[in-house]
């Protein structure tokens, strides 16, 4: 068993110093180890009767867990004084469903193990391995799981967080999906329907509080974009994020913010979304929030639990519906709004679900589907343009035989040898 503290606070003391902590099962002797390759399954009880009809399936998910592409598992639990909570096991959409649906998690390499990547690796090994375990675990699901009651043509592929990435990296990486339009489409091989989620103020998070003013600003842009070839960049950055003016009037925080929303984190506070979606009826929600806010009182715990319980109910359904038959409304329909399917209106994307507590009312008081005005096309254009050019600076050096060229590679961007050999290296 390994045991840390993660906390999270700004360089200001502030009275929400927020600390979570994390249990996990590890090999014996309380290493981490290449040796973690497992799975779990869970199966209804009566998938393993022998009273199935022929025609009779489980619908399958597959949950693909989250922690950075550095740390987690398929076991991983998180304890508090009075419960230990197992992230992964599905209870909450198992219970959602009636229990008639097969839960795959697996585990995959993480950290090194799993995502290195570079020259060397890509000569010598097989860069970014953790995918393949991932990849792994859908043909062992598509050849095994009809032996215990699954739909094979019925699988769903979940995932949070780092999970969640992976499963962006699987629907790209072995040339499924021909183009960014296609990916936009959700013209997979094989996938019927995507759903694609975020939250709403994730990069707020990773501001940091010392950009206060346009001369801060620029400072951080010089760390996120090095060196005297990514000046234009950083002029296009300033130009399309401009400090005087709507919508940013000089409050270099909101500015920061939008860069960073828009170029590196979707719109969301990170993983406030894990409760509703991994939460189940012996979920103590109240005792969990003190575990890693204990200085808020009682009162306020209790009231967030009276929330977010309710909220979790119905977005549950919303999901239990969709991994059933592909319908997010197929589940107990009429009793909350109706999530058609989005439509891309050019530059936003309409018939987006709204989660969240609205105390104005209306059908609904944590749903509501409208547009996004967030997930904008002209943003991913840009973006995509900088990514280009980019990498155009960049040029991919031969590697000598019998030995690396030293390039290296981070988060999917190939850091190879500068053009004209002026930056050394480029750090995101």
């Amino acid at each position: 068993m390994l045991q840390f503290e993660a906390t999270l606070q700004n360089h200001e003391r502030t009275p929400f110093t927020r600390s979570l902590v994390y249990i996990f099962d590890l090999p014996p002797g309380g290493a981490e180890d290449e040796d973690c390759l497992f799975l779990d399954i869970y199966v209804p009880s009566y998938a393993l009767s022998g009273d199935l009809d022929d025609d009779e399936k489980f619908a399958v998910v597959v949950s693909i867990f989250g922690g950075a592409y550095v740390f987690g598992g398929k076991e991983t639990v998180i304890k508090t004084d009075e419960q230990k909570w197992s992230l992964y096991d599905g209870q909450g959409i198992r219970d959602a469903t009636q229990n008639t649906i097969i839960w795959v998690v697996p585990n995959y390499r993480l950290g090194t193990y799993g995502w290195l990547a570079g020259d060397t690796v890509e000569h010598h090994g097989s860069p970014n391995a953790a995918l393949y375990d991932q990849r792994l675990v859908f043909q062992f699901v598509q050849a095994y799981i009809e032996q215990i009651g699954g739909d094979k043509d019925g699988v769903s592929a979940w995932g949070n967080s780092a999970g969640a990435g992976s499963i962006i990296h699987h629907l790209t990486a072995f040339e499924e999906v021909a183009s960014d339009a296609h990916m936009r489409q959700g013209q997979a091989s094989n996938l019927s329907s995507l759903i694609v989620s975020h939250v709403y103020n994730e990069a707020g998070v990773f501001v940091g509080p010392w950009v206060k003013t346009p001369k801060a600003f620029a400072e951080f842009l010089n760390l996120a974009f090095p060196g005297t070839q990514l000046q234009s960049i950083r002029e296009a950055i300033e130009k399309r994020y401009p400090s005087t003016g709507p919508p940013f009037s000089s409050n270099q925080q909101a500015r920061l913010r939008e860069v960073l929303q828009d170029s590196t984190y979707p719109p969301a506070i990170h993983g406030s979304d894990l409760i509703p979606s991994t939460w189940h009826q012996g979920v103590n929600v109240s005792d969990l929030i003190h575990s890693f806010m204990w200085e808020l009182p009682e009162g306020v715990t209790e009231l967030l639990e009276a929330i977010i319980v309710p909220l979790a109910i119905k977005y549950q359904l919303y999901f239990a519906g969709h991994a059933l038959f592909g319908d997010p409304n197929s589940v107990k329909p009429g009793q909350f709004p109706t999530w058609a399917i989005s439509k891309d209106r050019g530059n936003t994307i309409d018939n987006a679900l709204k989660v969240g507590l609205k105390p104005s009312g209306g059908q609904d008081p944590f749903f509501s589907v409208g547009p996004d005005p967030q997930s904008t096309s002209t943003n991913c254009d840009f973006w995509t343009k900088v990514a280009g050019e980019m990498n155009s600076l960049f040029k991919v050096a031969e590697k000598p035989e019998g030995g690396s060229n030293g390039a290296g590679g981070l988060f999917g961007l190939r850091v190879q040898e500068p053009v004209d050999g002026t930056l050394d290296t480029l750090e995101l």
